[in-house]
């Protein structure tokens, strides 16, 4: 009778979630991100951003050129700011 041996060292780490793994387990953050990204959801948003920046950026350089008040602006704002959580509550790809 002899001992038996283990195969793994007690140094072996077997977890999925090891980062010595080489592929490590998704977390639930990288499942919602991979998530995100499958559904061009982040796509979505950084355009909607741009696009929002440059419409801003219009209104603060031709608003006050043309004599249009600064309620004006402030409601463009406003308006580009709810855009967003409007489009994304509604399920519009944002």
């Amino acid at each position: 009778m002899g001992i038996q041996r283990s195969t793994h060292s007690p140094m072996d780490n077997d977890s999925p979630s090891s980062p010595d793994n080489g592929s490590p387990d998704p977390s639930g953050l990288m499942k919602i991100w991979g998530e995100l990204k499958r559904r061009k959801v982040m796509r979505v948003a950084i355009t909607y951003a741009v696009v929002a920046w440059l419409i801003i950026q219009v209104a603060n350089a031709t608003f006050a050129e043309f004599g249009i008040s600064l309620w004006a602006y402030r409601f463009v704002v406003l308006m580009v700011i709810l855009g967003f959580f409007i489009g994304h509550r509604s399920g519009l790809g944002l």
